[in-house]
């Protein structure tokens, strides 16, 4: 005869959320080193003194967690969600025009630490979660 084997999982929603925001806080730490590592193009007359403002934001399910920027409107209100840029001038010069050719500096300094992540994330989820 066939014994019943019954499993049980407890699920410690506390610390899944303090891992959340973990993960939040190394993302945006993460965030603030590659905008600080990022060199935007600053030509004058226009966009002179424009592409320096930049800024980070972290939200998890929708509720700001930090940063010192406002979080986008089309920004997702599920899980773990964190931006950082520069601001609108940098978007054109990242990007390009119509008359003027994309001179990309974000996407560069972000491809140079994207394999950093875990040396961000890990930290910040052990301080949270206490280990």
């Amino acid at each position: 005869m066939a014994r019943l084997v019954v499993t049980r999982v407890v699920i410690n929603k506390a610390t899944l959320e303090a891992a959340r925001l973990g993960v939040a806080d190394g993302l945006l730490d993460m965030a603030e080193a590659i905008i600080t590592a990022a060199h935007p193009p600053d030509e004058p007359p226009f966009g002179q003194g424009l592409t320096k403002r930049r800024g980070t934001s972290a939200s998890v399910d929708g509720r700001r967690v930090g940063g010192d920027s406002e979080m986008p409107a089309s920004a997702p209100e599920a899980s773990v969600v964190v931006v950082g840029g520069f601001d609108r001038p940098g978007r054109f010069n990242e990007l390009g025009t119509a008359r003027q050719p994309a001179r990309p500096f974000l996407t560069p300094a972000f491809l140079a630490r994207q394999n950093e992540a875990e040396a961000f994330v890990r930290p910040a989820v052990q301080k949270r979660i206490g280990r």
